[in-house]
């Protein structure tokens, strides 16, 4: 925290430090929430996330908890695939475009502002799966956000993750200080931390999870998929190995 002070220039509250500037009228009628025509770009993003989901073996119509949900991308995947999505992020502004973006198109999503470290209004047992898609490391203390999913998902749950800064040669995690990291978090206040796959391990293993680190998450990156059901872990090894993905990293 005091890394973050000195690179940031302030002191650390993402009530209005992970606020994103965002024109929410321009955006509403856009190909997708980022209002952005670049598909290459946002074809990795639909290709990660539906990976992420399919190595979940989820059922027909899952209950998801999109966590850090952001402009909405992920949320319109995954509604566009069946699910009953329920997302969260801080950002007011950025719920109201997912709000609108999802009435106008009959998705079924449901958008909460919240943060990380408050999730008591989320119901408990309740979500086949908790997924975060470039939003895992704004969250100060991982291992606590673990074990309240732990609450939140059923028994047979999944907690998955991709596009999240694994670092493999870090030996546990901290603040992330390459260009683009420091340049946001001294232009936004955006925390960006980082973690070593034996750290990020330890926090699910602490929680009574396995996680497993697959190939084919965003850009190249792991995709990171977490049960403490020991036969969903097993369905889901099997997934990745049908799809042809290898298992990284094993612990």
């Amino acid at each position: 925290m005091a890394l973050y002070k000195e690179i940031s220039g302030r002191e650390l509250n993402q009530w209005d430090g992970e606020l994103h500037p965002v024109d929410v009228p321009s955006l509403v009628n856009a190909s997708n929430p980022l209002g952005l025509a670049h598909a290459p770009f946002i074809a990795e993003h639909v290709r990660a996330l539906t990976t992420m989901f399919t190595l979940s073996s989820l059922d027909v119509r899952p209950n998801i908890l999109d966590m850090g949900a952001g402009h909405g991308v992920s949320s319109e995947i995954f509604a566009f695939c069946g699910a009953l999505v329920h997302a969260v992020d801080i950002d007011p502004q950025l719920s109201l475009l997912s709000k609108v973006r999802a009435a106008a198109r009959g998705y079924d999503i449901r958008r909460s502002t919240l943060n990380f470290d408050d999730l008591s209004s989320v119901p408990d047992n309740h979500y086949s799966a908790a997924f975060f898609f470039q939003s895992l490391h704004h969250c100060l203390r991982p291992w606590v956000l673990i074990e309240t999913l732990k609450g939140k998902i059923v028994a047979d749950g999944v907690i998955a993750f991709t596009g999240e800064p694994v670092q493999a040669g870090w030996k546990n995690w901290g603040i992330r200080m390459d260009q683009e990291s420091i340049y946001v978090a001294r232009k936004f206040g955006w925390f960006e931390s980082g973690w070593s796959h034996d750290f990020i391990r330890e926090c699910f293993a602490r929680n009574g999870f396995t996680l497993k680190f697959f190939s084919g998450g965003h850009g190249g990156g792991e995709i990171g998929v977490a049960t403490a059901d020991p036969g969903k872990l097993a369905r889901c090894v099997a997934a990745a190995a049908h799809h042809g993905f290898a298992e990284r990293y094993p612990g």
